[in-house]
């Protein structure tokens, strides 16, 4: 066997060795981060999802959490005369408080303030970095996941919030425009220093 021979049966050998140590890593990696990225949707809690209608999310409540009990009777006709709506349950052994807001029958914004003698701050973080993963933004009060339109923000009195920006009423994107205003005010005088 001659030289050139014995290179590219070598050549062959470490190419072929090392498909086989970094194929299935590969394929192992795509697959956790393709699942990862299907898992972590910013959704709602459990079946009370973004987006769902009210007669939805009560029926939901009503079959798959018989423990969360409604606060108001829900009125078909008020709901019709009102573009926003409110919702609130009873407090109960996982909740101090569970609020929904609806904007066109649709819920954008889901507030769970979970009991705080069953639910630490920290466990909550854990549980949601590993669901959301690296969150957006870190403050002392709050942090926040976003994704798209959506955020999930974790407050410091153990209270989640799940938000969809998009259906949110106009008043509150007026709110932002205004904050942004404060932003600019800001800036200019702290320039002028």
């Amino acid at each position: 066997m001659n030289f050139t021979a014995i290179a590219r049966t070598n050549g062959f050998l470490r190419i072929k060795a090392l498909l086989r140590k970094s194929f299935f890593p590969c394929i192992f990696l795509t697959a956790f981060f393709l699942h990862a990225a299907q898992a972590s949707a910013i959704n709602g809690w459990g079946d009370l999802k973004l987006g769902l209608s009210i007669d939805r999310i009560v029926s939901t409540i009503r079959a798959s959490y018989p423990w969360i009990e409604i606060k108001s009777v829900i009125d078909s006709d008020i709901i019709q005369e009102n573009e926003k709506f409110f919702l609130e349950t009873y407090p109960n052994n996982y909740f101090s408080l569970c609020q929904m807001q609806f904007h066109m029958e649709k819920m954008y914004l889901l507030r769970i303030q979970f009991s705080k003698r069953l639910f630490s701050y920290n466990t909550l973080y854990s549980q949601m970095k590993t669901r959301y993963g690296t969150p957006n933004t870190i403050t002392f009060k709050q942090i926040e996941w976003t994704q798209g339109s959506r955020k999930v923000i974790l407050e410091r009195d153990v209270t989640v919030k799940y938000l969809d920006i998009a259906m949110m009423p106009g008043t509150n994107q007026a709110a932002h425009t205004v904050d942004r205003k404060e932003q600019t005010s800001v800036k200019s005088i702290l320039e002028s220093l």
